[in-house]
């Protein structure tokens, strides 16, 4: 038995008494502790499989980078595209740009040839410039499918997907951690 804050608890095989008045069997403790592990455990799950997609992102850009071929582009252009997205329960357009990019390949028999092409992915606000000159990759059988080659377009999204599974599996760490003390 002890006192605190004016109130006094009392330990029982089964129960905290507070003032005489059960409070938190111990029943229910159990059953609070298996939802909050198997909740945790969900949670860990999820970001795992975040984790292993962000591991398969960096396998094919590294893949890609193997493959490609390296040169130098011309933002000529954006193309607007808007998307509707969804949040707190309602829907709104998103303008989004992706660059327009003109190059001239480098590989073998096409070499020279003028190529132009729109980047799958966009931003807004657009992060570069018309005219502004980019270092670019591309692979020779799909050179539409070429990419700007600075770790902003390349790598910023993956390591963006790699912190968020982080902090992901250290909340689910921590919680387990401080149910099963």
């Amino acid at each position: 038995m002890w006192e605190e804050a004016g109130w006094t608890f009392c330990v029982l095989d089964d129960a905290i008494l507070m003032q005489g008045q059960a409070v938190f069997a111990q029943e229910e403790t159990v059953g609070i502790i298996f939802l909050a592990g198997i909740s945790t455990c969900f949670l860990m799950i999820f970001t795992l499989c975040l984790f292993m997609v962000g591991i398969m992102i960096v396998r094919q850009q590294l893949q890609f980078g193997r493959q490609a071929c390296s040169t130098t582009g011309v933002i000529v252009d954006f193309n607007v595209r808007r998307v509707r997205r969804m949040g707190r329960g309602r829907s709104r357009m998103v303008v989004v740009f992706h660059p327009v990019i003109q190059f001239q390949r480098v590989d073998g028999l096409f070499a020279g040839q003028q190529m132009t092409c729109e980047l799958s992915i966009g931003s807004y606000p657009p992060l570069d410039r018309v005219g502004k000159r980019v270092p670019l990759l591309y692979i020779p059988s799909n050179p539409q499918g070429a990419q700007i080659n600075t770790f902003r377009w390349r790598w910023f999204g993956v390591c963006l997907w790699f912190l968020i599974s982080l902090v992901g599996l250290l909340m689910a760490f921590g919680i387990l951690s401080s149910i099963w003390r």
